[in-house]
């Protein structure tokens, strides 16, 4: 195929494809493609050869950035495209997004993810990361390291209280259990609320630490009604979990619940033996010295920080709409 074009502004230009053509008159020059290289060539009326798929400064192949831009092919029918969509209706998932600071505010940080409550209590991060929990709560990594040190953005210092976990029971169970809890407090503060299934007036409700199921616990408790005096002095050694009280069931009045403190201070600590202080009340009657309250201790026969706790009622279920706080106290 060979065509010419004049436009009596610019030389006459020779179109051609195949073999090399001879050489143009004065001021003409021609372009053409080789059948041995298939690249646009240039031949002017000097004779010189210039492919100008070669020439420098012009394109000849594409190479892409592994994780940026990525190049289907270096040369023919490049497609260019990202790792992820980037479009105006995307939701581009990272895995950590750093932020430089402006001037006053230098320091780098990472927001690297989430968690379902609390600061991290594994991995390992940097100083400036940035963790959100489901909860509502910001966490920054104050000292980087496995899984470094946390502190919760607005935890308002010393004596602040932050809800960890809230359970409440849509069917009848017969334990609540609650894992995965953040080291990141000085104390544990466990609330629970409910009654049992068992035909009676009242049960008990019982501990354990980290799935300990071992004779690793012990405890001592007191209880007072409203005829006065001590109405009962247990305890136990050496158990197999920590007794917290008395809890109302199913034969108490109707819709009554017992209510159960459990603190347990330098909960994450893991240089002396867990101590438990537990505080409970009870209403067995609608009568005179039928309302109870409660004072215990107890003691886990370990140096483990508390990461998970489970509590059980001596008979029955836990009905209904029982509920278990656990909240962390700064």
């Amino acid at each position: 195929m060979t065509s010419y074009v004049d436009d009596n502004e610019f030389p006459k230009v020779l179109f051609k494809e195949g073999s090399a053509p001879a050489t143009p008159a004065s001021g003409d020059q021609v372009l053409y493609i080789p059948t041995s290289t298939r690249h646009l060539t240039r031949k002017d009326s000097s004779g010189t050869v210039v492919d100008l798929e070669t020439v420098a400064g012009g394109v000849s192949s594409i190479t892409g950035t592994s994780n940026q831009v990525i190049a289907s092919a270096s040369t023919g029918a490049v497609t260019l495209s990202t790792p992820q969509s980037i479009g105006t209706s995307s939701s581009p998932t990272f895995a950590s997004l750093a932020f430089g600071g402006l001037t006053g505010a230098t320091t780098a940080i990472r927001i690297v993810g989430g968690t379902a409550s609390g600061a991290p209590v594994s991995g390992t991060f940097s100083t400036g990361d940035v963790v959100i929990d489901v909860t509502g709560n910001i966490w920054v990594c104050t000292a980087g390291g496995t899984p470094g040190t946390w502190g919760r953005v607005g935890s308002g210092g010393s004596g602040a209280v932050t809800q960890i976990n809230k359970t409440t029971l849509g069917s009848p169970a017969s334990s609540i259990s609650v894992s995965s809890i953040s080291g990141s407090y000085n104390a544990l503060w466990l609330i629970l609320d409910g009654r049992s299934s068992t035909s009676a007036t009242f049960t008990t409700a019982l501990l354990q630490l980290n799935s300990d199921t071992a004779a690793n616990y012990d405890w001592n408790r007191a209880d007072t009604n409203t005829s006065g005096g001590w109405a009962t002095n247990s305890g136990g050694i050496g158990d197999t979990s920590v007794n917290l009280g008395y809890i109302n069931a199913d034969t108490s009045p109707a819709s009554t619940s017992s209510g159960t403190s459990i603190l347990i201070p330098n909960y994450a600590g893991t240089t002396f033996h867990k101590h438990l202080e537990i505080n409970y009340s009870l209403k067995t009657a609608n009568s005179a010295g039928s309302v109870y309250r409660g004072v215990a201790s107890g003691w886990w026969r370990s140096v483990a920080a508390i990461t998970a706790v489970t509590l059980t009622p001596t008979a029955g279920n836990f009905m209904t709409g029982t509920t278990l706080l656990v909240y962390g106290i700064n």
